[in-house]
């Protein structure tokens, strides 16, 4: 049986992650969006996280903070998705930070309402 979330008393992965690598040149990293993976974002080397849980709902979505705690999102999980990754960039900007790597991926099915958003907008080196 699947963990929701996924247990943070695992095994930590034995290679190094692109967010560990990343985070140790100096980034500041953060997931947002789908984590179906063991360990918790946290220990793979994300900064902060937001990821729904295993049970897909597009509207009343639970999602998951860094440290495990559950919240409802009422709105379309794309929407709160892109706004989070926003925030993130724009509090980057505001830190002054010299430079940003940004991913994302559309979370939601092509038939679905809503938006998909990527990019990158200006720093997240720390």
């Amino acid at each position: 049986m699947e963990e929701n979330p996924p247990n943070p008393r695992r095994v930590r992965l034995r290679d190094v992650t692109l967010a560990e690598t990343v985070r140790s040149a100096g980034y500041r990293t953060a997931l947002i969006g789908k984590w179906h993976l063991d360990p918790q974002p946290q220990l793979v080397g994300f900064d902060s996280a937001v990821y729904p849980g295993y049970d897909h709902k597009y509207y009343g979505q639970t999602y998951y903070d860094e440290r495990a705690r559950p919240f409802v999102v009422p709105e379309f999980g794309g929407e709160f998705e892109a706004r989070r990754v926003t925030e993130f960039l724009e509090a980057s900007v505001a830190a002054r930070r010299s430079s940003c790597i940004t991913t994302s991926r559309c979370r939601t099915s092509p038939s679905a309402r809503g938006t998909c958003r990527s990019g990158s907008s200006g720093s997240s080196r720390g």
